[in-house]
């Protein structure tokens, strides 16, 4: 059904007379005349009556009942014209482990500060797990810490590497030997376990090490962990002179979207956050 032909027959409904409603569209009387036929055509029945000698329009019963229906049907046509000029929203699902969550959240907020009509998904995952949902397109990207050659659709790329650093909590002095029975071991990277011959307490996630750290705590972990602990007053952080003990984070998509901008965005965000 013509959209134009439905504002005929409202502007004929508005105005009461064809030539009242061929002023108000700056068309001519028989234009709008014909449009008024082809739509009583199209439906199969007249919409108003016609008497010879009477200018004014008078509608008949289907057509006072079909003046709802062309007003709703004109109101779908213009909400769906509307859509042109807004921009296309934005989806893009993400997957990260444990210890990025930080840096995954502020980059979210800056993406979706870009993106207002953006749906974003994050979900926390392990990065054995997030290769597989990549190489499936069951998500569209993930930060992780070891690479893999196992999956070939997988596109692979450094984000950054850090070092580590000491936490130590408020009960301690940067000069203090801490004790072993007070750190808490996380291994967030390979050979970590075997620096450390006996610990207090062992977890396997940055969040345990967050929610069980105290004043008389201590841990190595990387740098930006260190640096977030810090900030929340948890205690202070110290250098750790071991140049072994460092970690990669890399940002994984599939090659088919490897220069997606979306997903460049993210990543350039990821780092941006990291190094703020």
């Amino acid at each position: 059904m013509d959209h134009l032909d439905l504002e005929v027959f409202l502007a004929i409904v508005g105005s009461g007379t064809v030539s009242g409603a061929a002023g108000n569209l700056f068309l001519s009387p028989s234009t709008v005349s014909a449009r008024l036929r082809s739509l009583e055509e199209e439906l199969g029945y007249d919409l108003v009556l016609r008497r010879k000698g009477y200018k004014a329009v008078q509608l008949t019963p289907k057509g006072e009942q079909f003046v709802t229906y062309a007003r709703e049907w004109l109101d779908i046509w213009n909400k769906s014209q509307a859509l042109k000029d807004q921009p296309d929203r934005v989806r893009l699902s993400i997957g990260t482990i444990t210890s990025m969550l930080h840096s995954t959240a502020l980059a979210v907020r800056q993406f979706q500060q870009n993106h207002p009509h953006s749906h974003v998904e994050v979900v926390i995952l392990d990065s054995d797990v997030s290769w597989d949902l990549v190489q499936h397109h069951k998500i569209d990207v993930a930060l992780i810490m070891y690479p893999s050659t196992a999956y070939p659709q997988v596109h692979t790329e450094v984000l950054f590497e850090e070092d580590a650093v000491i936490i130590y909590g408020p009960a301690w002095s940067a000069k203090d030997e801490l004790p072993a029975e007070d750190q808490i071991l996380v291994a967030w990277t390979e050979g970590l376990e075997r620096l450390t011959s006996s610990v207090g307490l062992r977890v396997n996630s940055i969040t345990l090490l967050l929610e069980l750290f105290n004043e008389r705590s201590w841990a190595i972990v990387p740098r930006s962990i260190g640096k977030i602990m810090q900030d929340r007053g948890l205690g202070q952080i110290k250098d750790y002179d071991d140049p072994s003990l460092h970690r990669t984070i890399y940002g994984i998509c599939h090659k088919q979207n490897q220069k997606n901008p979306v997903i460049r965005e993210f990543l350039g965000q990821v780092i941006d956050a990291q190094e703020a």
